[in-house]
C-alpha cells in the first residue's frame, strides 16, 4: 500500500468551486464512476471526521434478483445466487490490514437497495416500474482520497489491487501518480445549465391518507407496532447531477451526503443518519426516528425543540426503534456488549429537528461486515416492527419498490472496516428524469393529516431547491 500527503492548499480554486470535496470530485469525473463520500459538516467529531472521493474502480459487482454480474479486466461473467455471498467471496480476494490513522484506504463503494433484503427475508414478488436499478452496485476501488477535516489535511492512498506481489507495489505507485497529476492539472467545468421540470408524486393527498388508515388497522389487529409509509415523487431534468448534489449539501449540511455517478445512473444522498459502521470489533448504529419543522423564529425553534424531546408519541416510537436495533446487532455481537452510547438526543438541521441514538456492541470473533448487514439489513427506523411483517405490509401498500431509497450507501473497506448511510433524502437521475422518495412512521395514535404533511416537510428543501432551477 501506498498513502500519500497531497498539499491541498495549493490546488486551484475557482469561483465556482468552493469546497475542496467539489475539487476532488471534479478533477475525477473524467474516470469511470467517480463517487464522493462526504462529511465533516458542523462539529466534527470522530463520526464525522473523514470525506472520501475516488473513480475508475478495478471490479465491479452489480446484481438484480438472483443474478449477479462481475466485472473485471473488460469482461463481464454472470452467475446465480445470493448477492451477500457473492460480495463475502470478492472481498475475502481483496485482504488487507486495518489501520489505526484512516478508516478506509480502499474497498467496495456504492450502494444496496432496499430489495436487496429480498435475500434476507422472503418477501412477495415485487411490483411493476417504470423505474429500474440494480438491487446492489458497488464497485472495488484501489486508490482513494482521504480529507482529514479534523487536521484538514488530504491524503492519497492505493492498494495496488488487482495485482499481486511486487507488481502490486509498483501498481500503487502509478495509481498515486496518475491521481495527483489529475487533480494538480485538472481542467475547469464550464457553467452549470441544470434545469428541473414540476415535481409530480405517486400519491395523491387521499389515497395517501388512506393507506394510513389501513396501516393503522393491521396496528389494531396486533400485526405490528409501527410501519414505515413513503410515496415517490419525480421530475424532468437536464444538466449535471452534481451541481445537484452541491446545491442539497449546501443548503443543509449532513453527516453522511453521497455522490455517484455510475454508468446510466446517478445519486445524490444528504443522508443524516447511519446505518452501520464498523471499525475493529465495534459496530454502531445510529437510528432516526422523531421529526419536526423548524422555526425562523428562534424563540419559537427552541419550544419546537423542547416539544420533540417530550412528545410521548414521538419518544414511544423511538424506543421501539432502538430496541429493534439492539436486536439486530444481538444477532452478530458478544453477548452483554450492545448499549445506547446516547438516547434520544436532538440532532438540528437546515428545516428540521430530529430525534437520534447511538447504539453500539463488540461484534463475535470471525464475524464481518457482510454478516453484519445480513444482520441488521433494511434499518428498522425505515420499516417498521416487528421488522418483517412491516416489510411485507409496506410492499402490499406501496405504489412501487424503493430501488435506492431506504437501502444504504457507503463503503466496505478491504480491511474489514465499513460504514454506511440508510439512503433517505436521497435522489436518483435516470434517463433524464429524477426520483426522490420520503416516508414516514405510522403508529397506533398517527393522525393521516399530520403523517402526510411530515412527508412533505421532509421533501421540502428538495423541492425548495428544485425552485432554484429553471422550470421547463
Amino acid at each position: 500500500m501506498v498513502i500519500k500527503e497531497i498539499h491541498s492548499h495549493s490546488l486551484k480554486q475557482s469561483n465556482r468551486e468552493k469546497t475542496l470535496a467539489e475539487t476532488l470530485f471534479l478533477s475525477l469525473s473524467s474516470l469511470e464512476a467517480p463517487f464522493l463520500l462526504e462529511s465533516g459538516h458542523g462539529k466534527v467529531s470522530d463520526s464525522n471526521r473523514y470525506s472520501f472521493a475516488g473513480a475508475a474502480p478495478f471490479l465491479t459487482m452489480e446484481s438484480e434478483g438472483d443474478k449477479i454480474n462481475i466485472y473485471r479486466e473488460g469482461k463481464r461473467s454472470t452467475s446465480y445466487g445470493n448477492p451477500f455471498t457473492a460480495l463475502h467471496s470478492l472481498l475475502k480476494e481483496f485482504p488487507a490490514e486495518p489501520r489505526e490513522d484512516f478508516p478506509f484506504t480502499g474497498g467496495a463503494v456504492g450502494y444496496i437497495g432496499y430489495e436487496a433484503g429480498e435475500h434476507i427475508e422472503s418477501m412477495p414478488e415485487r411490483k411493476a416500474d417504470n423505474f429500474s436499478a440494480p438491487d446492489i452496485h458497488l464497485g472495488f476501488y484501489d486508490t482513494i482520497f482521504i480529507y482529514d477535516h479534523l487536521q484538514s489535511t488530504l491524503f492519497l492512498s492505493s492498494t495496488g489491487y488487482p495485482e499481486k506481489g511486487a507488481k502490486r507495489r509498483e501498481r500503487a505507485k502509478e495509481r498515486v501518480k496518475q491521481f495527483s497529476d489529475l487533480i494538480y492539472n485538472r481542467k475547469e467545468s464550464g457553467p452549470d445549465e441544470s434545469r428541473m421540470g414540476k415535481v409530480s408524486s405517486n400519491f395523491d393527498r387521499k389515497a395517501y391518507l388512506n393507506e394510513v388508515e389501513k396501516i393503522k388497522k393491521y396496528i389494531e389487529s396486533g400485526d405490528i407496532y409501527q410501519a414505515n409509509l413513503s410515496h415517490r415523487f419525480s421530475a424532468s431534468f437536464e444538466g449535471t447531477p452534481f451541481s445537484l448534489y452541491r446545491r442539497f449539501t449546501s443548503a443543509n449540511p449532513v453527516p453522511f451526503s453521497a455522490c455517484l455517478e455510475l454508468p446510466g445512473l446517478s445519486i445524490i444522498s444528504n443522508s443524516p443518519e447511519r446505518f452501520l459502521a464498523l471499525r475493529g470489533n465495534r459496530i454502531e448504529s445510529r437510528p432516526i426516528k422523531g421529526t419536526i419543522s423548524r422555526s425562523a423564529d428562534k424563540s419559537e425553534d427552541i419550544l419546537r425543540k423542547k416539544a420533540l424531546r417530550e412528545s410521548e408519541k414521538d419518544r414511544a416510537e423511538h424506543i421501539m426503534i432502538v430496541d429493534l436495533v439492539r436486536n439486530d446487532l444481538g444477532r452478530v455481537c458478544k453477548y452483554g456488549t450492545i448499549k445506547a452510547d446516547s438516547l434520544m438526543d436532538i440532532e438540528s438541521y437546515a428545516n428540521l429537528h430530529h430525534m437520534v441514538s447511538t447504539v453500539s456492541g463488540e461484534i463475535n470473533e470471525g464475524i464481518g461486515p457482510v454478516d453484519c448487514i445480513k444482520a441488521a439489513f433494511p434499518g428498522g427506523s425505515i420499516t417498521g416492527a416487528p421488522k418483517v411483517r412491516a416489510m411485507e405490509i409496506i410492499h402490499e401498500i406501496e405504489q412501487c419498490p424503493r430501488w435506492i431509497y431506504t437501502g444504504s450507501i457507503g463503503y466496505i473497506g478491504f480491511d474489514g472496516s465499513m460504514d454506511l448511510n440508510i439512503a433517505i433524502r436521497t435522489a436518483f437521475i435516470k434517463e433524464g428524469k429524477v426520483y426522490f422518495s420520503t416516508g414516514g412512521g405510522i403508529v397506533a395514535d398517527s393522525i393521516p393529516e399530520s403523517e402526510y404533511e411530515e412527508t412533505l416537510l421532509k421533501g421540502e428543501i428538495f423541492k425548495n431547491i428544485a425552485s432554484g432551477f429553471k422550470e421547463k
